[in-house]
Formats: C-alpha cells, sequence, structure tokens
C-alpha cells in the first residue's frame, strides 16, 4: 500500500452506523455512515494488503450527497473538496479493527487514491439508497399567511430551496 503523509490520530468510528452500500462488487467500495449526532459519512475502500483494507473516511453533507447520487456530482469532488479540507485514513483488518488510521489534509492524498474525474454515481437508486439519505430530513410546515415573508426572507438570504435547504434549517432551528 501507498505510504501516506497525515497525522495519527484516534476516531470513534464506534460512534458510527453503517447506513447503506453505495457501490459494491465483490464486498463494499463505497458505504454511507451516519454519526451519533447525525453527521455524514462516506467510507471510500482505497488498496489492500495481506493484512489491511484502506479506507478513505470523509464527513459529507446532505446537499452533496443527494447530488452524488443524483448523478450531478462526482466522487472526486466531494474527496477533493471535504467539509472538513480533510480526510481521515485508516487500515481494517479481518477482525474489523480500525488501524494506522491519520487525519490527512486533502493536497497529501495519493493521487492514486483520488478518484477519476468521471466517477459519478451511475447505479441505481434503490429504495434502499433513498431511505437511507431521507431518514434524517425534516418537513417544516410554513402558514399559508407566512408563506410571503418566509419567501422573502430566503430571497433576501440568497438562499435556495432545495431538500438540503431544508434539512439546513431544520438543524438550526433545533440548535436555536
Amino acid at each position: 500500500m501507498i505510504k501516506v503523509k497525515g497525522y495519527d490520530v484516534e476516531f470513534k468510528f464506534s460512534q458510527l452506523k453503517k447506513r447503506v452500500d453505495l457501490i459494491e462488487q465483490d464486498g463494499p467500495l463505497l458505504s454511507l455512515f451516519i454519526s451519533n449526532n447525525g453527521d455524514y459519512y462516506l467510507y471510500y475502500w482505497l488498496d489492500c494488503n495481506d493484512s489491511y483494507n484502506r479506507w478513505l473516511l470523509l464527513r459529507v453533507d446532505l446537499d452533496s450527497l443527494e447530488r452524488y447520487i443524483d448523478g450531478k456530482l462526482s466522487l472526486r469532488d466531494i474527496i477533493t473538496n471535504p467539509l472538513d479540507g480533510l480526510v481521515w485514513l485508516t487500515d481494517i483488518d479481518a477482525d474489523m479493527k480500525h488501524n494506522n488510521t491519520k487525519l490527512v489534509p486533502v493536497g497529501d492524498i495519493p493521487n492514486d487514491y483520488i478518484p477519476t474525474p468521471q466517477s459519478y454515481f451511475k447505479f441505481e437508486k434503490n429504495k434502499e439508497i433513498v431511505n437511507a439519505i431521507n431518514t434524517d430530513k425534516y418537513e417544516i410546515l410554513i402558514p399559508h399567511s407566512e408563506r410571503s415573508k418566509f419567501s422573502k426572507l430566503v430571497a433576501k438570504m440568497g438562499w435556495k430551496l432545495s431538500s438540503g435547504f431544508i434539512h439546513n434549517i431544520a438543524q438550526k432551528a433545533a440548535v436555536l
């Protein structure tokens, strides 16, 4: 496996719950996980040797995830522009234990580990995938009498109405 520059770190993998495998071929290649606090993470298989399977892990926002599943954003774009500016690389052994976990700046990801520019999701968007993504969306009901005020606020803020927008508003409202 390729030697990777990065910072040795501890990551609480036990706080992630697998939602769905997005791409499979003789096992998962790209999987969606969710953390205890509701953040989405992608696990992307990179490499292996006799002892480990190497995975790249990154946090992803709902809008990017939906655009990827809809074929409008490539996996390369997600990996090279992660939310945190960093990714984690970890080697998983046969006992499913994480080893050699590193926090890696995007610029230090080896080119061989970055997907091609054509890495768009071209698979069936099955019910399991749709449910895994839609489970945590919220519905906001705006009284008819308040819709014009809401529309003006949306326009003033330069926001675009989308499922990701609605999800983000609901998350922010829950914090307030």
